[in-house]
This record gives C-alpha cells, structure tokens and sequence, in this order.
C-alpha cells in the first residue's frame, strides 16, 4: 500500500472533526472524498500530508509513519495542491513552477529544469503565462501554475517510487472545461504508477473521474469503495439531504446525478 490510515482521529481545540477513519490507497488509484461541508475532507488531507498533527491513528506512507519523515524526506514523496495559495511575491508562473524542484536539488537528484518546468506548463495550459507574475493572473491561472509546480515536485525523485498528490478542492475556481482537464491530468498521474486523493464538491466530477469513493459524514467513513455502488439515491439523501434521480452515461456507464430539490 501506497497509504494507510488507521483509526484516525484529528480535533481543534475540544471539538473531534474525525474519529476512527480507516482507509488505504494503493499505486494506481485515484480517490475522490466527499461529504457535506465542515465533515473534516481538508482537515484529513492536512492529516495525511503531515501538516496537522493526529490526536490519534497512525499514517503511514510507503510504510513509514508520515511524522517520522523530515519535511524535505515528505516533499519527494506528496506533494499537496491547497485550496488556495497566497503568493504576494512577484514570481512569475515559470519562478513558481520551478520551485517544485528545490528539495530534488537537495536530494541531489539530476533534471533537465527547463524541460520539466515547461513540460508541466504546457500539460495544465498556461505555457503562454510563463513570464507573468503569478499576482496578476485570474484564480483559475493560479490554480493551474500551482498544480503544475506540484507536477515537477512529484516528477523529479523517481527513484523514491510512486508518489501521492493530493487535491484540495482543485477546480473550485476553474470553468467546466479546465475542470476537466484537471481530472484528466489527476487521472493521468495515477496511469504513471501514482496515487492521487482529491477533494471534490461536484459529485458528478468524482464519477467521471474516480475509481474510489471516500464519504465522509459525522466525523467518521459513510462509504469506502466503488463510484458505481457508492453514488446510490439512498447514500446522498442519507449524507447530503439530496433528492437526485441516477443515470448511467450513455457513452462511459458512470453515473450521471441529477439534483431534484433538497430534503
């Protein structure tokens, strides 16, 4: 296993957001978490990447215990796209992409920077950004500089094996067709032997897109598994208070949700 979470617990303050959360994510496969806002999604990527402490549990990644790693040893291993990133520097987006290779420079690690920087400007869209400064882009341009310099992170230690990403809410900001590219090039990354977890409110994106569900509702997993067994009319009236009728894609079968009012 790529990742293993284990009874997990996280709280702010005296308030538990998470308790006995169980999952793993293998090399290949692209994860999508769901649930009603406040259910602890962001706060369980912070947990995963290291960032916050655990109140309990135990993560381990490549099998290791994430706390045991240094935070360099970490950046060669995940990488995390937030939901926002604040950059009041003036960088340009090339600036800012090439920094996702700092830590494999440490490392030691051999790369061809142009090649990789542009190569990942190119795959999210904005290679014709690459000389303006990232402050003076639109959030959707910025969002996609960001997830390119994730890209080079995650590209430069190879020998390190497969790597996670990890998407927090990654097309918030984004039009329908950027969106898409977005769960494409995630999809992609898994085709590489890697893993990727994601943050995702439009249930129908995690359909396209997804090999897993990971519902999380009241602190704890409502459903771990399949998109087609999990997207049930029963779960989002149960998790989301959603009334929906489900179709199945006339080209692809996934399911297709539509919202016919609230409960």
């Amino acid at each position: 296993m790529l990742l293993q979470v284990r009874q997990l617990r996280m709280r702010y303050g005296t308030t538990e957001v998470l308790s006995g959360v169980d999952f793993a994510m293998k090399p290949g496969e692209l994860v999508a978490v769901v649930g009603p806002n406040g259910t602890g999604k962001s706060t369980l990527l912070a947990a995963i990447s290291g960032e916050v402490p655990c109140a309990g549990g135990s993560i381990l990644l490549q099998t290791q215990p994430v706390a045991n790693y240094t935070p360099r040893e970490l950046a060669l291993r995940r990488t995390v796209l937030p939901q926002s990133t604040s950059l009041l520097f003036h960088f340009t987006a090339y600036e800012v992409v090439q920094l996702g290779l700092h830590c494999a420079r440490d490392a030691g690690a051999a790369v061809d920077v142009p090649a990789l920087v542009m190569a990942a400007l190119e795959q999210v869209g904005v290679a014709h950004l690459r000389d303006r400064y990232v402050p003076t882009l639109s959030g959707g341009e910025r969002q996609r500089v960001h997830l390119a310099r994730c890209l080079v992170q995650m590209q430069a230690s190879p020998r390190l094996g497969p790597k996670l990403l990890m998407l927090d809410e990654p097309t918030a900001s984004l039009d329908p067709a950027h969106q898409h590219r977005v769960m494409e090039i995630a999809r992609d990354f898994t085709r590489s032997g890697n893993a990727v977890i994601a943050v995702v409110h439009d249930l129908n994106l995690a359909a396209s897109y997804a090999d897993r569900l990971l519902v999380l509702n009241g602190g704890g997993v409502a459903y771990d598994g399949p998109v087609q067994s999990g997207l049930t009319a029963a779960l989002l009236a149960d998790v989301f208070r959603l009334d929906v009728d489900i179709l199945a894609h006339p080209r692809t079968g996934r399911p297709v949700i539509l919202q016919t009012g609230v409960l």
